[in-house]
């Protein structure tokens, strides 16, 4: 049974049919002052968004027809075209039948979360046990919060039965070391802000060492046997129980990546310019996955971690390799799927699975409304996007905006259900400030029970404005 929209990979290979070698290797000074001259130029106050490289190319958000119509036209092109989807292997399937369910209370979700304040966890732990989750939720924190037992957030993550995992970094003698400037010069790992390692893995710098937690922490839960996601967690809250979602999707696979708006290509800087440098490849115009939100079973999240830590084995090594950036995660990520690393692994597009990556629109929205607002001297920019209606749950025009449910504020997928995990929500700035606060104060309404929900709708009826 084909199942339209999806792209499987069964088989690892170490070279990727359809890839193209660069002419030349780019000197590694060039390659950072690239990179300064565009973070220079782009850089704000949305630092991770840089970090995932969403702010080039951005154009005015686009309708759901037309990402559709973008989308298929990435589907239609083959490997000698502009832009391109990695081939399926000969005779290979697209079917999902051999999948078995997953039990959400046998599942885990796992993240990085050290040094956040009380208002992180209760939008990402209470958005996802408002949903009904009953499974396994493991955070890494810093080592006081474990340490000081009653703060705010310990007693708040212990009521919400969130597995703590301490992350220590005072003291560690990170060895991750060699890294270039943009001067070419080495940076002292010691004195670098940025680039810190954890005392368990000092060999890693942390946006790589997570992967190594992960690991740990996934085989210390011998009951978790069935779902996994690896998750950002600051920028990022569950609207639906993402394991019930994929099932419904037929999209429980031992390894689901997700793709990104689909105007977003791995032509980007972000990926180009590390891989370029270190493996002398390029990836090419072809969809970027996002490497901050990953799902799949027990076996094939392990599977994905290994081929990752190996590859970081062979970047730390190599001085052409150690650029100053930070996201090369995400670089690695999309090269390892494009030169078909990684094993039974499928992909999902754009606002078609669990997992919305939602910063394209949330960025293009923000950042739109704000040039707006200034030019028109407005000091409420959420004003300028809200719904007629006055209500706090349209906190964004849908004659203007298809990306949620004008009801319930709940943002959607493409066929208008809502999407499980939003991510990147942070791109947003204070436009969903509002709405944020009433479904925390209200316990996440919507997020199982639409009975519940539409009968709250009805009953709030004075608008509220967004804070600026």
């Amino acid at each position: 049974m084909a199942l339209r929209g999806l792209h499987r990979r069964s088989m690892s290979s170490n070279s990727s049919s359809c890839s193209r070698r660069v002419i030349g290797l780019l000197s590694l000074i060039s390659i950072q002052s690239a990179y300064i001259f565009w973070t220079s130029s782009h850089l704000s106050q949305n630092d991770d968004y840089v970090k995932r490289g969403l702010l080039s190319s951005l154009g005015p958000p686009i309708s759901s027809q037309r990402e559709e119509a973008l989308q298929a036209s990435l589907l239609r092109k083959n490997q000698n075209d502009e832009l391109s989807l990695p081939p399926l292997e000969p005779n290979q399937e697209l079917k999902l039948d051999d999948t078995s369910g997953w039990d959400p209370s046998k599942s885990v979700v796992m993240g990085m979360a050290s040094g956040y304040g009380l208002n992180v966890y209760q939008q990402f732990v209470g958005s996802l046990r408002a949903t009904g989750y009953s499974g396994h939720i493991i955070l890494g924190v810093s080592t006081n919060i474990i340490n000081e037992n009653n703060n705010d957030v310990s007693r708040y993550l212990k009521s919400q039965n969130v597995t703590m995992k301490g992350i220590e970094m005072e003291g560690s003698v990170c060895t991750y070391n060699g890294t270039i400037d943009k001067d070419g010069k080495v940076i002292d790992m010691q004195k670098s802000g940025p680039w810190k390692c954890p005392k368990a893995y000092p060999d890693y710098k942390i946006t790589w060492a997570r992967f190594l937690f992960y690991r740990d922490w996934l085989k210390e839960c011998t009951s978790c046997t069935d779902g996994v996601v690896l998750t950002d967690v600051r920028d990022a809250y569950f609207q639906r129980d993402p394991f019930v979602t994929a099932v419904q999707l037929k999209q429980n696979h031992p390894l689901v990546l997700f793709q990104e708006h689909p105007t977003m290509i791995n032509t980007h800087w972000l990926t180009d310019i590390p891989v370029s440098s270190c493996r002398e490849h390029k990836v090419g115009k072809t969809p970027v996955l996002c490497s901050g939100s990953v799902m799949g079973s027990r076996e094939g999240i392990l599977d994905y971690i290994d081929v990752m830590v190996d590859e970081f084995d062979y970047w730390k090594t190599r001085e052409k390799c150690r650029i100053d950036m930070r996201g090369d995660d995400q670089s690695i990520h999309n090269y390892l799927y494009y030169t078909n690393r990684f094993k039974n692994v499928i992909t999902v597009p754009h606002r078609r699975g669990s997992i919305h990556v939602v910063g394209y629109h949330a960025a293009r929205i923000h950042e739109n409304v704000t040039k707006e607002a200034e030019e028109k001297g407005i000091h409420d920019v959420g004003s300028l996007v809200k719904g007629s209606g006055g209500r706090w749950q349209e906190w964004l025009d849908t004659k203007r905006y298809d990306l949620l449910d004008p009801h319930t504020g709940l943002i959607v997928n493409l066929d208008g259900s809502p999407s499980a995990q939003v991510h990147q929500v942070d791109r947003f700035g204070p436009l969903n400030y509002q709405w944020m606060k009433k479904m925390k104060e209200y316990n996440w309404p919507y997020n199982r029970s639409p009975e519940r929900g539409v009968a709250l709708f009805e009953a709030e009826a004075p608008p509220h404005q967004l804070p600026v």
